[in-house]
Formats: C-alpha cells, structure tokens, sequence
C-alpha cells in the first residue's frame, strides 16, 4: 500500500434523497412496481398505473413543502416518526 491517502467519495449533500436519472427514489417506486406486477400478471394496467401515480406523485412534491407526504403517512398510520405517539392515541403515561 502506498504512503498516499485514497480519495473516497462524499456526498455533496447529506440530507438530499436518492436520486436515480431524473427522478428521486420515493418517486421512481410506483413506475417499478407497476412494471414488476405488468410482468407478473402479463397485463399492461399496472404499468400504466404505475407510470400514472408517479407523474402524480411529482406534481405533488413539486407544489408542497419539504416532508409532507411523511407527515400524511404518518397522519394515516403508514409511516412511525420516532419518538412519536400514534396519531390516533389518546392515553398517555407519565
């Protein structure tokens, strides 16, 4: 091994999501579900439907502030904040 320090890459960012060509991951998770459940069940349905709720899911990021599909997640039940009560709890302990 040589005396030099290897370079190792860093993210720019640390907080930014995955991004895969043009899309971010959360994004991009519909369009290939969609295409995993067209080829399973050899329909083209799903994927349109994927594709569909994916330009969906992007008009509505792009109009709403930073976290607010986590929020509704978590509003609806789907998505556990740490450190959190539940939505819909109503006792607490001391």
């Amino acid at each position: 091994m040589s005396s030099e320090k290897q370079k190792l890459w860093w993210p720019r960012y640390l907080k930014s999501p995955v991004q895969i060509l043009y899309w971010e991951a959360d994004e991009l998770a519909p369009m290939l579900l969609g295409l995993v459940f067209s080829i399973i069940i050899k329909s083209i349905f799903p994927l349109i439907l994927g594709i569909g709720t994916t330009i969906l899911l992007v008009k509505l990021k792009r109009h709403l502030p930073r976290g607010f599909l986590y929020n509704v997640a978590y509003l609806v039940g789907l998505h556990r904040i740490k450190r959190m009560p539940y939505y819909v709890q109503k006792d607490f302990k001391k």
